[in-house]
C-alpha cells in the first residue's frame, strides 16, 4: 500500500496517528453513532474533495481497502463506519491529507508538511 505508506511516518501512538502533535488538524468526538457520518462528510468537504474524487479507505494495513469515490463514501458512511474500528481514508492517487476515525473520535489533516 504505497498510498497510505508517507502517512506511516507520522507521530503515532500504538497504531493510531497522534493527531495532537500534527498541524492544522481538525478533531471531532461523537457521542451519537449520527454524527460519525456528518463528522466524515465535513472532513471530506473541508479537504476539498468533489463527488467524484476518488479515494482509498484502509481497514487495517494487512487487509485490502476500498478504491471507491467520496459520493460512495457519504452515501455508505454507516456501513463504513461499522465495518470497522479504526479506518483511514486518503486520496486513491496518494494526496497530501488523511482522515483517521477510531474510537468516538474522526481527525484530518493535510500532514503532508510533517513528513516531507
Amino acid at each position: 500500500m504505497a498510498v497510505v505508506e508517507p502517512f506511516t511516518l507520522l507521530p503515532g501512538i500504538d497504531e493510531h496517528v497522534d493527531w495532537s502533535r500534527i498541524p492544522g488538524r481538525q478533531w471531532r468526538t461523537w457521542s451519537e453513532k449520527s454524527q460519525r457520518a456528518a463528522h466524515l462528510h465535513e472532513a471530506l468537504r473541508e479537504l476539498g474533495q468533489s463527488a467524484q474524487s476518488r479515494v482509498l479507505v484502509v481497514f487495517h494495513p494487512s487487509f485490502a481497502g476500498i478504491r471507491t469515490t467520496v459520493a460512495a463514501v457519504i452515501a455508505n458512511a454507516s456501513i463504513i463506519l461499522n465495518s470497522n474500528p479504526e479506518i483511514w481514508i486518503c486520496a486513491a492517487s496518494g494526496g497530501d491529507w488523511l482522515i483517521e476515525a477510531a474510537g468516538h473520535d474522526i481527525c484530518w489533516a493535510r500532514p503532508a508538511a510533517t513528513f516531507s
